[in-house]
């Protein structure tokens, strides 16, 4: 294929996914591909710029089709985003803002907001009354939507100026509210969304504005233009939209280099999954509007600003069957196997469909193209199939009437069907990797495969026995050298120091999670006091309802919990007191990471001493990192500190502040 051909297919494919995201609000393909192609097609446009086409979509924004709304100008264009990826395209966009500022004899001011995932509105007020509301439309011409518009609630109807004024925005809607507008449509054997944007989308851009008024809308303001009485500045212009009655962003700030731009992005990136809203990113934007204004934009985009994407935590896979997996609590679960797909860092391959009446609600069928979410660390999960791409021949999965793993008749309730075999092979094995998992006693020598392996020669039956291993039982097993065993045993060892939250996790009653195991752990000072708690005790904790308070009280009151609580106890298991507070400044305002494998502790018990010391203990390395605690065999957050030439603290070093914090 030529060039010019290879150009103009990518211009026609990615027009027909605008038309779909667009006009259909039911994409054909994930944001991260999606960028990919549009990036793929302005780099081929750059080196080829014979082929230029002021129709392409990376010099013009996507028509709109939808009937039933008229058409309206936009008196100011509304423009779309240029997008950044890495600390490159920051570093680039910000030495492009430096000789403005400079010849503005400013100094440098960023404001950055949350990049809500939306549907971009405009809205046009004149003598303080709301007159026109309008969707982006093609930066030019957009969709006159008033009617809609003016069912949400949080958008004032009149405001205190009395000149023309328009405000631009997202209209969003909240996680939750999207959930449970996606139950109610369920319910009603009606078509859901595939996530809270196009849930947006939908209702906003309904014909019948009393449909619109029924969901669950909300306006996030982020631009205003107007008067010349208007404030000189980005930020205070948002302040000044508050003052109006209109909803701003909450978390936002104003960085003055790449470094503190960044270190908000780490932030912001670690807060994405606590937020109601979803976000896709950031926006930086010049803050001196007079920087604006000699910056100037391009055909689709202003020049002084830019939006930094996260990592995509939702895309498009292809479900390549369905099996049914038996869990460590017995329950058996439906899981869809997939294609190979990237996601949040990741390349995924099983997705969890949760339960049987998920699966039917579903309707998840071999064959069918699905949304796949990963939010934060969880299990990747489906989120809904794409019918727009489901063929007729695609049939329903047949339903598991014995365990997968031991064979026994399920039983069956309205939710799940599972096992009651206590010394089903694929419980234990389940309750044991739970165990020795990141956020339980973190054993990073230990993956599946040796846990079959040590569970076949029984040497690993019950959780306790991770602390009963010994050299002259491991070295005796293929692949064991001596090396290998010693490492294990250090690891082992160095895991005995526990938090108590951490702990309770790693014991695997139902339902209880790592957020519910710290409540506990905050409610309750040790096991012993934990294991006296009844039911009506149990239901003051936070996060704990009458399901979750009945399995902690039959576990912590059944003979074989509390036994393998003393065997642990027995074997040199010490919990550490969760939540202590810092006893020293020493390492005030320093960020550690923790990378590699310790010697004399456990990396929990290392965070709990750097804590003590007043340091932050981050998870990722980043330009705000300032130390690195480096232990064997470090991965490629020291690849990256060494490029960020961070310097390493060993545990030696950690040790000695620890000692001279005790004399």
């Amino acid at each position: 294929m030529t060039i010019e051909n290879k150009i103009k297919q990518l211009r026609e494919t990615i027009k027909q996914y605008n038309d779909a995201y667009f006009n259909e609000d039911s994409p054909l393909i994930d944001d991260a591909s999606y960028d990919k192609l549009f990036h793929e097609l302005k780099a081929l446009e750059a080196e080829h710029p014979e082929f230029y086409d002021p129709t392409s979509p990376t010099e013009t924004l996507t028509k709109t089709k939808r009937s039933g709304f008229s058409k309206v100008q936009h008196t100011l264009p509304m423009l779309s985003l240029d997008n950044a990826f890495s600390e490159a395209d920051i570093t680039s966009y910000i030495n492009r803002l430096m000789p403005f500022f400079e010849a503005s004899e400013l100094a440098l001011n960023v404001l950055i907001e949350p990049k809500f995932d939306g549907i971009a509105v405009s809205l046009s007020y004149q003598q303080g009354q709301l007159v026109l509301g309008a969707t982006r439309g093609d930066g030019q011409i957009g969709e006159d939507i008033t009617n809609n518009i003016k069912t949400i609630k949080n958008i004032p109807k009149t405001i205190d100026y009395n000149k023309e004024l328009t405000v631009r925005g997202e209209v969003v809607m909240t996680k939750q509210d999207f959930d449970q507008l996606n139950q109610n449509l369920s319910a009603l054997q009606k078509k859901t969304f595939a996530n809270p944007r196009n849930a947006a989308a939908g209702s906003l851009r309904q014909i019948n504005a009393n449909v619109t008024a029924t969901r669950p809308l909300c306006f996030m303001a982020y631009q205003v233009e107007g008067g010349p009485d208007l404030p000189d500045t980005q930020n205070e212009r948002m302040l000044w939209l508050q003052t109006m009655g209109f909803k701003i962003a909450d978390k936002r700030m104003i960085c003055h280099s790449v470094e503190s731009c960044l270190s908000f992005y780490e932030s912001m990136l670690n807060d994405r999954e606590a937020l109601p809203y979803e976000i896709d990113g950031l926006v930086y934007k010049a803050n001196d509007i007079i920087v604006h204004q000699a910056m100037g934009r391009t055909s689709r985009a202003p020049r002084w600003a830019i939006a930094h994407k996260f990592p995509a935590n939702q895309t498009m896979a292809r479900v390549i069957g369905i099996d049914f997996q038996v869990g460590r609590t017995g329950v058996v679960t439906p899981v869809a196997k997939l294609e190979p797909t990237p996601l949040g860092g990741v390349v995924i391959q099983n997705a969890t469909l949760h339960n049987f009446s998920e699966l039917a609600r579903k309707d998840v069928r071999e064959g069918d193209y699905v949304w796949l979410r990963r939010a934060g660390d969880v299990i990747p999960e489906i989120v809904s199939v794409v019918m727009e791409r489901r063929t007729s021949d695609l049939k329903k999965p047949e339903l598991p009437s014995y365990c997968p793993s031991c064979q026994k008749t399920l039983k069956v309730d309205t939710l799940n069907r599972f096992c009651d075999a206590i010394a089903c092979p694929e419980q234990v094995l389940g309750r044991l990797e739970h165990f020795i998992s990141k956020y339980a006693f973190n054993i990073t020598g230990l993956g599946k495969t040796w846990l079959g392996i040590l569970y076949e020669h029984k040497l690993m039956l019950r959780v306790s026995d991770l602390f009963r291993l010994n050299y002259d039982a491991l070295i005796v097993l293929p692949r064991m050298g001596d090396k290998s065993v010693k490492n294990l045993l250090s690891e082992i060892e160095a895991a005995k120091h526990i938090s108590f939250a951490r702990f309770i996790y790693a014991m695997g009653i139902p339902e209880v999670g790592r957020v519910t195991a710290t409540k506990i752990a905050e409610h309750y000072p040790d096991w012993h006091a934990l294991a006296r708690a009844d039911e009506e005790a149990l239901l003051v904790i936070d996060d704990v309802g009458p399901q979750v308070a009945k399995y902690i009280y039959e576990h912590t009151q059944a003979p074989s919990f509390k036994n393998e609580i003393s065997d642990l106890m027995a074997l040199g298991v010490v919990i550490v007191a969760d939540g202590q507070k810092p006893t020293s400044t020493r390492l005030a305002g320093r960020r550690f990471v923790i990378t590699g494998q310790l010697k004399t502790m456990s990396r929990e018990t290392a965070k709990i001493n750097l804590e003590s010391l007043g340091a932050k203990v981050v998870g990722q390395v980043s330009a705000a990192t300032t130390d690195i605690l480096l232990g064997d065999k470090p991965g490629s957050k020291w690849t990256k500190a060494q490029a960020l030439s961070i310097k390493p603290t060993n545990e030696d070093e950690l040790n000695k502040w620890l000692s001279e914090l005790n004399d």
